[in-house]
């Protein structure tokens, strides 16, 4: 637990201990990376990325992914790591690499850490700078009305899987 519990002012990392997401289809495929027999319960978008891959998509081309470090706030994001220039610097890649705009995906907390870049990219780069890169921004599994499963869980003893 203390690796992810954050300093007192909410954005700064325990001293001499700094966690990061993992980057790239890594950080964002399966909790558990190892072939172990609770890997198949902990994924998060390992099957679906695994059929992109099937049906042509690769990665580094046209598929990419843009875990972030859920703890801090998009404001910090950008400041600390600049993750909404990288995802910027992804989806420009993508455009070239395909020739035509492209979709977004988030998943769960990550739909709105997609609405914050779009809007970031919107005040420093302009609304032209979206609608000439992105096609689609597709919320999986969107939290835009809270997290109803997490008190499913809570009321039932419910583990998701997870026994």
């Amino acid at each position: 637990i203390k690796h992810i519990v954050m300093q007192e002012d909410g954005i700064s990392d325990p001293p001499g201990i700094r966690v990061r997401p993992l980057r790239g289809l890594k950080g964002c495929d399966y909790l558990e990376n190892t072939t172990g027999i609770t890997r198949k319960a902990s994924y998060v978008m390992g099957p679906l990325l695994a059929l992109l891959q099937d049906i042509g998509y690769e990665e580094g081309v046209n598929l990419m992914a843009a875990p972030y470090d859920w703890r801090v706030p998009p404001s910090i994001l950008e400041k600390r790591d600049g993750h909404f220039s990288g995802m910027k610097e992804m989806v420009e890649r993508m455009k070239k690499a395909a020739g035509k705009r492209v979709v977004i995906m988030g998943h769960s907390l990550g739909t709105r850490n997609v609405q914050y870049f779009l809007r970031w990219a919107e005040a420093n780069h302009g609304r032209a700078w979206i609608d000439e890169h992105v096609d689609t921004f597709l919320a999986v599994g969107p939290i835009f009305l809270g997290a109803p499963k997490t008190l499913r869980a809570m009321v039932t003893g419910e583990r998701m899987g997870l026994e």
